[in-house]
C-alpha cells in the first residue's frame, strides 16, 4: 500500500537537499518557491485521503483503528504543515518564482514531518508488506 504523503514530503526534502547553495551562507539555499507550494498544497489535499484509505484498510484488517491512532497526532501533523507553510511565505523572494530559505529550518520541519506521520498509515504500510 502506497501513500502519497510520504512520498510527497520525500520529494519535499529532495528539493530543498538539491536546492543551490548561496555561497558564504551555509543554511541558505534558493529554491523554487512554486514547486514547494505546490508540494505543500499535495500534502494538505492527500493528507485527509490518505487518512481514510488507510482507516479503510486498517478496517478490512479487522485491525483496531483505536490502538493505531494516538490521541491529537493529527493536530500535531498540522500544525507541523502550518510552521513549514508559515516559513515558506516569510521567504526572501529573489525573482519571480525564487525563494532564499533556511534549508536548515525546512529539513528539520520535514523530519518532524515524517516522523509524525499518522499511525494509520504507518500501520497501513506495515500490515501491507
Amino acid at each position: 500500500m502506497r501513500f502519497k504523503t510520504p512520498e510527497t514530503i520525500k520529494t519535499f526534502k529532495e528539493v530543498v537537499f538539491s536546492a543551490a547553495s548561496v555561497p558564504f551562507f551555509t543554511n541558505l539555499k534558493i529554491v523554487d518557491k512554486n514547486k514547494m507550494q505546490l508540494l505543500l498544497d499535495d500534502l494538505y489535499a492527500n493528507l485527509p485521503v490518505d487518512l481514510q484509505e488507510a482507516r479503510t484498510y486498517l478496517k478490512v484488517r479487522q485491525y483496531d483503528i483505536e490502538a493505531a491512532t494516538k490521541k491529537n497526532e493529527n493536530n500535531i501533523f498540522y500544525d507541523l504543515l502550518q510552521e513549514l507553510e508559515n516559513e515558506l511565505n516569510k521567504s526572501i523572494i529573489l525573482f519571480s518564482n525564487s525563494a532564499l530559505v533556511d534549508s536548515k529550518k525546512f529539513e528539520e520541519l520535514l523530519s518532524n514531518l515524517e516522523n509524525n506521520l499518522p499511525q494509520e498509515i504507518l500501520k497501513s504500510e506495515i500490515l501491507a508488506k
